[in-house]
């Protein structure tokens, strides 16, 4: 993946991360679920007395820790892949200059124009701010 596909990727990764942090907390929140059911029974001997009991307990294990576990996996991979992206975006970001740096958050993370951009720096026009990030973009 090239530098510009990363940095176009980057604040969905970073916005991913945050989304699959918490699937993953809601998953693990399900392997605590406990079930309450309510039964009548009744004394084996005369006078048959009815009685209401409570009851609580886990599922299945086999089969819902699996489920979770699988799912668990997936998760993990997904948030693996997208902290990847971060973390080599993080890198391209370092190299460059503070005005680059503010060029890449500006364009990649609030997703200004190159308009709305050469106002925020001043001095400069869209195209040659666009030029600035082309050229930028050749080096790395």
């Amino acid at each position: 993946m090239n530098a510009k596909q990363l940095l176009s990727e980057y604040a969905d990764a970073c916005e991913l991360i945050k989304e699959t942090e918490k699937d993953i907390k809601k998953l693990e929140s399900e392997k605590r679920i406990v079930v309450y059911d309510k039964v009548k029974g009744s004394m084996r001997e005369f006078p048959y007395t009815e009685q209401n009991f409570s009851i609580s307990g886990r599922p299945d294990k086999t089969v819902i820790e699996k489920k979770i576990d699988s799912e668990y996996v997936v998760l993990e991979e997904r948030k693996r892949k997208a902290e990847e992206i971060k973390q080599q975006v993080q890198v391209i970001i370092n190299r460059a200059t503070p005005r680059m740096q503010r060029i890449i958050r500006y364009k990649y993370l609030e997703g200004l124009t190159w308009r709305q951009i050469s106002s925020k720096l001043h001095n400069t026009t869209e195209e040659g701010v666009r030029k600035e990030f082309e050229r930028f973009l050749k080096k790395i």
